[in-house]
This record gives C-alpha cells, sequence and structure tokens, in this order.
C-alpha cells in the first residue's frame, strides 16, 4: 500500500515518510497547504511562495503525526506559506525568578519591557505583555544575589534584551542605571555587541544591538 503523500506547490506529490493522515490539496487548485506535524526531532520551519513547486518537510517524523490544512484564499494571494514540524510536550507558561523583592523587581523589568504589572503581592508578582507572554517574581527570603563572573555565586539566570543600534544601547545603559542596575561589562564593536549589567537583585543581563 502506498504510504500517504503531500501536495506542496504544483508539482507531482511526494511521499511523506512517517505521515498518519494524506496531506490535502490548497485552494483553487494551487496546491499550496500548511503543515503541522509532531515529532521527536524538533523544530523546524521551511518557506515558499506558491508556484515554484514542492516544499519537503523539514527533517524526519518519527511516530508522529502530521496535518495539512489549505491555505485561505487570502493566505495563497498574500504570497509565502510555511511548513512546520512540531515537537513538544507542553508549553511555556512562564519564567519565574527568585528575589528578595519581587514588586520591586517586576517594576524594574517592567521599565524595561514596558510590560504590566499585574497580581502583586508581597510574595509574587507577575509581569505581563499583551500578547500574554509573562515574567513572574517569587520572594527568597534567604537569596544570595549571584556576583558574576565570580563562579562561587553563580548567576542563576540570565535574560537577553535586544536594541537596534549602538546608540540605543548607550541611552538605554543610562536609563538602567538611573533604575538601579549595575554595569558590569561592554563587549562589541560599533555594529554589533552587548553590555552585561546586574539587575537590583544581582541577576546579570545583557542588551544586545545589532543582532537581529
Amino acid at each position: 500500500m502506498p504510504g500517504p503523500v503531500a501536495a506542496l506547490g504544483p508539482g507531482p506529490p511526494r511521499p511523506l515518510w512517517g505521515v498518519s493522515e494524506p496531506a490535502l490539496e490548497g485552494p483553487e487548485g494551487g496546491g499550496a497547504v500548511m503543515v503541522e506535524g509532531r515529532s521527536r526531532g524538533g523544530v523546524s520551519t521551511v518557506e515558499e511562495s506558491p508556484g515554484r513547486g514542492e516544499v519537503p518537510l523539514p527533517g524526519r517524523l518519527s511516530r508522529g503525526w502530521c496535518r495539512a490544512e489549505p491555505l485561505r484564499s487570502e493566505q495563497f494571494r498574500a504570497g509565502p506559506f510555511r511548513a512546520r514540524v512540531r515537537s513538544m510536550i507542553a508549553t511555556l507558561q512562564c519564567t519565574v525568578i527568585d528575589c528578595p523583592d519581587p514588586a520591586a523587581l517586576a517594576a524594574f523589568y517592567g521599565r524595561i519591557l514596558g510590560w504590566r504589572v499585574d497580581d502583586s503581592d508581597p510574595e509574587w508578582a507577575n509581569l505581563t505583555a499583551e500578547d500574554g507572554r509573562r515574567l513572574a517574581f517569587q520572594l527568597a527570603p534567604d537569596h544570595q544575589p549571584p556576583r558574576w563572573p565570580d563562579p562561587a555565586y553563580p548567576q542563576q539566570i540570565h535574560l537577553d534584551f535586544d536594541v537596534d543600534t549602538i546608540e540605543d544601547a548607550e541611552r538605554a545603559q543610562q536609563e538602567l542605571i538611573e533604575l538601579g542596575a549595575t554595569f558590569l561589562h561592554d563587549s562589541g564593536g560599533e555594529r554589533s555587541g552587548f553590555r552585561v549589567f546586574n539587575d537590583p537583585a544581582g541577576h546579570p543581563f545583557c542588551i544586545c544591538y545589532g543582532q537581529s
């Protein structure tokens, strides 16, 4: 019995290794589909324009499932489409950082990211973005602050933040120091690099520029 096939683009369909369901054809005879699959091989993405032939799924599916759905007409006319293979157990709800003052550290990172502080009390504070991403801060009464780069006091957690240019990084440095950050190290040139700081609780973080 022949295996399932995927019709990605106007060319002839190809066999799709290890897929439990056949793909569907795209709208208006174009053959463009959006494919989601689950495997043990990690996440990978391929983007291509309809009408330029087939787009093979990246990697090899393994003991998983694959679902192919037609793109809507407006998606098809827009140009690129995406074939994606996923492997996951769960989604990340939030990242929790230990600190001696959750509300104060949430306010600090809220100024960096422009996120709102909510559900704040003496033991816990949430920092939430408009799209639902979250950082949380948890009271650790006996918190021992990191002393990067001293290996006897490891950094515990490390966050990287992006800005566009070195001028943006310089402006960010001034604002961060005013908010209570400590400047530690400058690594980089005029076009790209990063600057290392400690937050008010001692956790190191970086302002990266020219890396997007």
